[in-house]
């Protein structure tokens, strides 16, 4: 059940599934134009809450969300972002995993055909940083092509083609770098 006419930008929503007594939601969703403020609380004795809010202006967006269970009364998720987006590029850094982890990338439009990028991964937990390096170029006739490779030297690539409209083939290899000897995996 959902209802937007308590408020201007603002819809209510109860969901739920029969016959699971645990599943009812209740859900809220505020937009506006620069901002967006969305929520859920469970309908149970000790319900979870989730809430995210993003605010973005002049290419620039700002963002975050947590989660807490007042089962445990603990915070059961947090992560925050910023990302900032340009005629011909975008960049983004975001700390999830309640600052276990934090995610650095950037993409680049080099032309109208070609796009390359990359993004690095730090998780502190793990004490461990990875790291992705890709690129996109669109061939004629409605192909495209897609290559990465990231810090364990796993190379992937993939060749797509479009036939028709909502009509697609695609061919991918992905291969190890490290060890050539190892056998490529092929998918269509």
């Amino acid at each position: 059940i959902a209802y937007s006419q308590l408020f201007p930008g603002l819809k209510v929503a109860l969901n739920g599934s029969i016959p699971d007594k645990a599943s009812g939601k209740l859900s809220f969703d505020f937009t506006k134009p620069l901002y967006t403020v969305k929520g859920n609380v469970g309908l149970t004795s000790t319900p979870k809450a989730e809430c995210s809010v993003s605010v973005g202006h002049a290419g620039l967006s700002v963002g975050a969300e947590a989660g807490y269970c007042t089962k445990s009364a603990a915070v059961t998720k947090w992560s925050l972002g910023a990302a900032y987006a340009a005629s011909d590029y975008k960049c983004a850094l975001i700390v999830a995993d309640k600052g276990d982890t934090v995610k650095a990338s950037y993409v680049h439009t080099v032309s109208d055909f070609t796009t390359v990028g990359g993004e690095v991964v730090r998780k502190f937990g793990k004490d461990s940083t990875t790291f992705t390096l890709g690129a996109a170029h669109k061939l004629e006739n409605g192909a495209s092509t897609k290559a990465k490779i990231d810090n364990a030297g796993i190379a992937s690539i993939l060749y797509e083609q479009e036939f028709a409209p909502k009509s697609k083939t695609a061919v991918t290899l992905q291969f190890d770098t490290m060890n050539l000897n190892k056998s490529a995996k092929v998918g269509v």
